[in-house]
């Protein structure tokens, strides 16, 4: 069965012709945050490159590829995640309160994911120094200090990630700063 021209303009006529979702975030989100996040994504490789961090030996050019893709990796996954994470952001919108709800809440908080990343620092620096004196072999140490080095960025990349994607969650769901205080306030002294 042959589709008619009509039955294309019609299917046509339902398709986007943007992805304006994605366009309207980009948007915001530069904005937002000017490029901070971009910058947090794409530091790797300078920071390797210059020796700002001291990277082992061998490791500067996957440690600054695999950053730098997990980064934009988390950047695509917190948007694609923005409608269940706006109920576990805007708890005075009416999700019920349980222990879960409760757990997942702090996980959608920037100070979460910027205490890891100071985490990540403080181990990195240490399995990195433990190396560089003779402390412990550097094959012993060099996953940690990977997984390290990763974490400091992917977690500062989801904590600015997380501060942006809540500012436009509030602005899409028309949500003022007063009304935000005033149902969480409302909620902390009900329950």
């Amino acid at each position: 069965m042959e589709s008619t021209e009509e039955d294309r303009a019609a299917v046509n006529e339902k398709l986007p012709a943007s992805p304006r979702r994605v366009i309207a975030f980009a948007q915001f989100f530069k904005n937002y945050m000017g490029v901070s996040s971009v910058v947090v994504a794409a530091l790797p490789i300078p920071v390797t490159s210059l020796d700002l961090i001291s990277v082992p030996t061998g490791m500067s050019k996957i440690l600054s590829v695999y950053t730098s893709l997990f980064c934009f990796l988390i950047l695509g996954m917190i948007f694609f995640s923005r409608h269940t994470l706006a109920r576990y952001m805007f708890p005075a919108l009416g999700l019920k309160r349980t222990p879960i709800t409760v757990l997942i809440r702090v996980f959608t908080h920037p100070l979460v994911y910027m205490i890891a990343c100071v985490l990540c620092v403080i181990s990195y620096h240490n399995q990195v120094g433990w190396m560089e004196v003779g402390v412990v072999e550097a094959h012993d140490v060099l996953t940690l200090a990977a997984l390290s080095y990763l974490g400091i960025f992917i977690f500062a990349e989801a904590s600015f990630i997380l501060m942006a994607i809540k500012e436009y969650l509030q602005d899409l769901l028309k949500l003022s700063e007063i009304e935000l205080i005033m149902k969480s306030s409302k909620k902390s002294h009900t329950g």
